[in-house]
């Protein structure tokens, strides 16, 4: 059944003090051929004064209201019809100063009415973004970012617990554009949320997207409650009307990033790539990392990774690089079937910033070279 909603927007701008600044848009519509007798909706704020926003038969209508106060709100609705006589829900929120927008959705129909309130918060400093690197193989998933959390609260993806999938827009003078989200696969095997302490990868969508050279933000929503965005639950049912509601808290966090080969960190290769490459140990001249060996290399790469919010349960590494004739590293794999851990990520993302190697060579030419790299870090 088609559902049409009116929809209240509540931009929030946190300005230091007991009070903060936010504008209440109310966009409101009905179902296609519901015509209740009467429609009202109230709010009343934390100083205890009630504004009365809709008090109308009218199928649509837009307002502008502003809201100054931090502290309780209750947001009240009230239908009246024929068919259905005198129906209402309430549902609270609290505005803290942390909030950026509030928007909630109330959707009425002959039998059924959805009300759902999405606060949208400020991200707490104890979790980080980071971009990872850009992977532009066939099968690759192109921006691929890093989350880490060191704050007290597990952390839940927006559709599914253990899966971060977010947006991006591009940036232009400094300005970005809509959000724009790849697909969406609700049907992943979902794996555990970010506990405190670990550490994850993050995606445009479910399957990432390839994106052009430019500028561009990233943007993630988490929140610290096991709900999938949008999940409404039974809250009221009666003879002739039930009303489905939930209030909801979702944080946001961004991140800059630049798409473009110059950049170092584009993995472009292919199965032929990997196919023709020449094994470390079987090269007539092995590659020279800064005039050492591959041994050299990891020392490297352990020196320069952010071990904050890594698993430290996990010590062993066991990740496969490929070199390019040139000596830049366009590919990497996890070795049989390693968990791709907070550990590996971090790893990979510090040797993924390495200078270049030497470029080998075999048969006379220069070559591509699959690099084994298995190491243990001791935490102490």
């Amino acid at each position: 059944m088609k559902r049409i909603f009116f929809t209240i927007i509540i931009a929030l701008i946190h300005i230091g003090s007991l009070y903060g600044q936010c504008n209440l848009k109310l966009d409101f519509s009905l179902e296609k051929g519901f015509s209740p007798i009467r429609n009202v909706l109230k709010l009343s704020q934390p100083d205890g004064s009630t504004t009365i926003l809709l008090e109308s038969s009218v199928q649509d209508t837009c307002i502008s209201y502003p809201l100054k106060r931090l502290g309780k709100y209750r947001l009240s609705v009230f239908v009246e019809g024929e068919s259905i006589g005198c129906e209402s829900l309430e549902r609270f929120f609290d505005l803290t100063g942390e909030e950026y927008l509030v928007n909630a959705t109330i959707g009425l129909e002959p039998s059924e009415g959805h009300f759902l309130i999405t606060k949208y918060s400020n991200p707490s400093p104890y979790v980080k973004l980071k971009y990872f690197c850009y992977e532009s193989r066939t099968n690759g998933l192109g921006p691929v970012f890093s989350l880490s959390n060191e704050s007290r609260d597990t952390l839940y993806g927006e559709w599914l617990s253990g899966y971060f999938w977010g947006y991006f827009s591009s940036l232009k003078n400094g300005e970005s554009d809509r959000l724009r989200c790849g697909s969406i696969c609700t049907t992943f095997v979902d794996r555990p949320p970010l506990a405190p302490g670990k550490k994850t990868d993050a995606y445009v969508g479910s399957f990432g997207v390839k994106l052009h050279p430019g500028d561009y933000l990233f943007t993630l929503y988490y929140s610290t409650e096991d709900k999938r965005k949008g999940t409404l639950s039974l809250t009221r049912e009666r003879e002739h009307y039930k009303w489905m509601s939930a209030v909801e808290n979702w944080h946001r966090i961004t991140c800059k990033f630049d798409v473009g080969p110059a950049d170092g960190f584009v993995l472009s290769a292919s199965k032929k790539d990997w196919k023709e490459a020449v094994d470390y140990l079987l090269c007539d001249n092995k590659p020279l990392f800064n005039g050492g060996t591959d041994m050299d290399f990891n020392r490297w790469v352990i020196n320069s990774m952010d071990f904050e919010g890594v698993d430290k349960t996990q010590s062993r590494v066991t990740v496969a690089f490929l070199l390019s004739e040139d000596g830049r590293i366009i590919g990497y794999k996890r070795i049989g079937g390693n968990e791709l851990t907070s550990l590996m990520l971090e790893y990979v993302r510090a040797a993924l910033r390495a200078p270049r190697w030497t470029p080998a060579f075999h048969e006379g030419k220069p070559c591509k070279v699959k690099l084994m790299v298995s190491t243990s870090i001791c935490f102490r």
